[in-house]
């Protein structure tokens, strides 16, 4: 027979937030930094290749004609754009899936147990025990909740979370059920 998530005494915390597209692309750049930086520093990477060419064909060290320093020039700034271009794109494609997305904006609550979470949007409701809960990070400003391995969500911004007696229940709560697999932060003193 499956446990009941419902909370069973005192020790739930019940909390309502709502996600904004900058909570969306603070999570994405906080889980993803490195990979969004690579294609950037790639392109800007060719482009400086390119101005070394023409600059090399200005100095007399490489041979070729005027085409070489025109290409070279040319090539530099259409790497150079989308070395710029790249970032404002990846922001503008999560900002569409957002908003895009039905209920996204709209307010959650979630109720925290001992014995797992409940959540509700006013699209969908949801019961999860803890052991389906395959990892919770704590950043800085949010506690992210993932729930399938490269997939993160629920996001709770920690502004909704009363401080810092509701963020310590909270951490308490996931240290209780899920130590193993909840890399959780201390409140500063």
């Amino acid at each position: 027979m499956r446990e009941s998530v419902m909370p069973s005494d005192d020790t739930e915390l019940s909390l309502t937030w709502r996600l904004t597209e900058q909570d969306v692309l603070r999570v994405t750049w906080t889980l993803t930094w490195r990979s969004q930086l690579i294609a950037p520093v790639l392109l800007a990477l060719f482009a400086l290749g390119c101005f070394l060419v023409a600059l090399l064909f200005v100095l007399g060290v490489a041979e070729g004609d005027w085409g070489t320093f025109v290409g070279g020039v040319l090539m530099g700034l259409f790497f150079s754009f989308l070395a710029w271009m790249q970032p404002i794109l990846t922001r503008q494609a999560i900002c569409n899936a957002f908003n895009g997305t039905p209920g996204a904006g709209d307010n959650m609550t979630g109720i925290f147990s001992p014995n797992g979470m409940i959540l509700a949007g006013s699209h969908s409701q949801s019961e999860s025990a803890w052991p389906a809960v395959l990892k919770v990070i704590e950043t800085r400003t949010d506690f992210l909740f993932f729930l399938s391995p490269d997939i993160v969500g629920p996001i709770i911004p920690k502004v909704f979370i009363p401080a810092p007696e509701g963020r310590e229940r909270l951490r308490k709560i996931l240290r209780d059920a899920i130590s193993e697999r909840a890399k959780l932060l201390s409140e500063p003193a």
